[in-house]
């Protein structure tokens, strides 16, 4: 038996579809046959080991060599919004990528390498944010967003004031010290001049630095039903991403934001070192797709789930570069 099985497995893919069902009834056989004879041992480490493996075999328990691989693999997620998310991100990061690239051979003048650098951390923090995204790890992606967001906050400053390069760079403790307290999210906001509140940089840290219920809520899904005994939850946990509509649109649509948002900031930040006739097709260009992108995908997801999209909508399709 277990030498059919193993056939089985091999060699599935080859199987027409009337065989598959044949398979798949033979593998539920055997497989509640061991799980039967597992549950009548006495409880031991042995047993718990092999009922670990059972579920496992069973796809009803997780495996870190699966979950670690997924990382390393494409994307085994088909939805649409995964699939244009990708389109969108890698041509656009590459022009962002060439933009830099642009600007890190030309000769920066003064204080104007430290954004440059920085635009070279957000590049790398927008690529894992993609990578995460396209597989379901929402909360992932969200929490290396949230860093985008910090960044282009901090570049704001140090365009506006370079005075705080020195400070950014001091690698003194007592500088350290200062620079963290001074230039934290809430401080380089209070030096711009912006609202302590930053409703974008507060939702990312909700959805993905923090362990809010936020944050928890695209990993599981519930359910309630109503029995003898009164009201029964039933719960399924995901790891090793998640496979849910809302998770992938939240997730990637953040990204493909992230992005525009990034790249907006650094043709506005190096005009002066870039080709103005190419800095601006690229522009257009990307809110135009954006536009499409959003509307598409993430106004109608809102609508389907029973949301206003109007101002939404409305916003979208009044942008302008």
């Amino acid at each position: 038996m277990s030498e059919y099985v193993v056939f089985i497995k091999d060699n599935y893919s080859q199987l027409d579809s009337e065989a598959k069902i044949i398979a798949d009834k033979a593998i539920e056989i055997v497989s509640d046959g061991v799980k039967e004879n597992i549950e009548k041992m006495p409880d031991s480490i042995q047993k718990r080991e092999l009922a670990r493996m059972h579920a496992q075999a069973s796809g009803d328990h997780w495996s870190i060599t699966e979950i670690t691989d997924r990382l390393a693999t494409r994307t085994y997620l088909t939805d649409p919004v995964v699939v244009e998310t990708e389109k969108f991100f890698l041509e656009y990061a590459q022009k962002l990528a060439d933009f830099v690239h642009d600007v890190k051979i030309t000769t920066v003048k003064g204080m104007d390498f430290a954004p440059l650098t920085l635009y070279c951390l957000a590049l790398d923090e927008l690529a894992v944010a993609f990578h995460l995204a396209q597989r379901g790890f929402g909360s992932q992606a969200f929490s290396h967003a949230r860093v985008v967001n910090e960044i282009l906050d901090k570049i704001e400053l140090f365009n506006t004031k370079p005075e705080y390069v020195s400070l950014w760079m001091d690698s003194t403790k007592e500088g350290r010290e200062k620079a963290r307290w001074e230039l934290d999210a809430k401080g380089v906001r209070k030096k711009l001049g912006k609202d302590k509140y930053d409703p974008v940089f507060s939702f990312l840290s909700e959805m993905g630095s923090h362990p809010t219920w936020m944050y928890t809520q695209p990993k599981i899904d519930l359910k309630l039903s109503r029995g003898e005994n009164g009201l029964k939850g039933e719960a399924q946990i995901w790891m090793g991403g998640s496979p849910k509509k809302d998770n992938l649109v939240f997730a990637n649509s953040g990204v493909v934001q992230a992005l525009m948002v990034t790249l907006i900031s650094f043709v506005n930040t190096y005009q002066q070192y870039l080709l103005a006739e190419e800095g601006l097709q690229v522009l257009v260009k990307a809110f135009e797709d954006y536009r499409k992108y959003m509307l598409e995908y993430f106004c109608k997801w809102m609508e389907e789930n029973g949301t206003d999209a109007s101002k939404a909508r409305e916003f979208l399709q009044n942008i302008k570069v």
